[in-house]
């Protein structure tokens, strides 16, 4: 695919429409090579949505009930990631509406928070080079069709907090945090190089569909040359990796012994 990448942040379903889009992870998103568009005004159609790549949606807040997420919403969404588009979805805090309505039908259901670090997690593309991540988790629940990513543990059982889901042409991606673009989120251990990780991969995705999208209409997120030099989350692309010589997992360029297996680098 030719021309830029292009993402919706929907916050039609938020009660404070783009407060929580930050400077450095908006001017991060445009250095990664995706336009960010964001939706305030409209319900998600299939007519909205065949404009965009991907669409990201960030812990919808009730605002007044004909803000209410519909029927008719979850079935564009479905498809449109059925037809090749790509979703990154999170729990909603207070959206029960939204609960019933969209997540259960792509296979998700949550509890309460836990404020948890993470270690346990599977090879993947998102997870590249992610050693420890930290935010509140909500407890998810997922069916099978979603490939688990990585997990907390939480007494004598442990539940998923980063997955993905293959769903026609397109994918899904699940984070049970709803801190994604907040400041906070991104200071701590690796999360900001997993929300790099995470839009590299979103970006790759959109570029091999082959897809081809009409223009946005919708409001761009413009970022001056001046702001991008002023980024505050200073995160480059992953160069060339070192992986372990015992276990095969890719560790820092720094480390002396392999946070995974323990061995030396040295040998």
């Amino acid at each position: 695919m030719t021309g830029s990448v292009n993402i919706l942040l929907d916050e039609y379903h938020n009660e404070e429409t783009k407060a929580r889009i930050f400077n450095d992870i908006k001017n991060s998103i445009v250095n990664w090579g995706l336009d960010l568009y964001v939706n305030s005004s409209d319900q998600l159609s299939s007519k909205l949505l065949e404009s965009y790549n991907a669409l990201a949606i960030i812990g919808p807040r009730r605002w007044r009930r004909e803000y209410d997420w519909k029927v008719e919403e979850t079935r564009a969404v479905m498809q449109y990631v059925e037809d090749g588009g790509v979703l990154l979805v999170t729990p909603s805090r207070g959206d029960r509406n939204y609960k019933i309505t969209f997540a259960r039908e792509i296979g998700i259901d949550w509890l309460g928070m836990n404020s948890k670090f993470v270690t346990d997690f599977t090879l993947h593309p998102i997870t590249s080079g992610i050693f420890k991540i930290h935010a509140p988790w909500f407890r998810a629940n997922l069916i099978p069709e979603w490939q688990q990513l990585g997990r907390v543990q939480l007494g004598i059982r442990s539940f998923p907090i980063l997955a993905v889901r293959e769903f026609g042409k397109g994918m899904m991606i699940f984070v049970s945090s709803i801190n994604l673009f907040s400041k906070a989120f991104l200071k701590r251990f690796d999360n900001a190089k997993l929300l790099l990780n995470m839009f590299s991969w979103i970006k790759e995705l959109a570029e091999g569909t082959g897809i081809k999208r009409k223009k946005p209409k919708v409001e761009k997120l413009e970022v001056s040359e001046e702001e991008k030099a002023k980024v505050a989350i200073k995160i480059k692309a992953p160069g060339q990796a070192k992986f372990c010589p015992h276990c095969g997992v890719e560790v820092p360029p720094f480390a002396i012994f392999c946070p995974n297996c323990g061995a030396s680098m040295e040998e």
